[in-house]
């Protein structure tokens, strides 16, 4: 019962752990315990495009996001823009 407790305990501290990225939250565990993350990192591609409107033309100046993060991007004077972006995230395109 102790090491049911023990090891649910353990996979709490290692889920707030991963949520938050705050080691403050992890108390000191014995040598005796492993913990492993949950999940693995997504692997970034590179992904590229040009931005037109609706008649064709190249628009310069829109910003590219990858919703959810910091990385972004915008186009150049012919509309294209690369950025390396988390497998299966979402881009946001905005333009002013």
């Amino acid at each position: 019962m102790k090491r049911t407790i023990y090891f649910i305990a353990l996979l709490r501290r290692t889920t707030i752990l991963l949520a938050c990225g705050l080691p403050a939250l992890a108390a000191k565990v014995p040598a005796v315990a492993t913990a492993r993350p949950l999940l693995r990192p997504a692997a970034d591609v590179p992904v590229s495009g040009r931005v037109t409107g609706p008649d064709g033309s190249s628009l310069p100046g829109v910003t590219v996001l990858v919703r959810g993060t910091t990385i972004g991007t915008s186009t150049n004077s012919d509309g294209i823009f690369t950025l390396n972006a988390p497998v299966g995230s979402t881009l946001v395109f905005s333009f002013v």
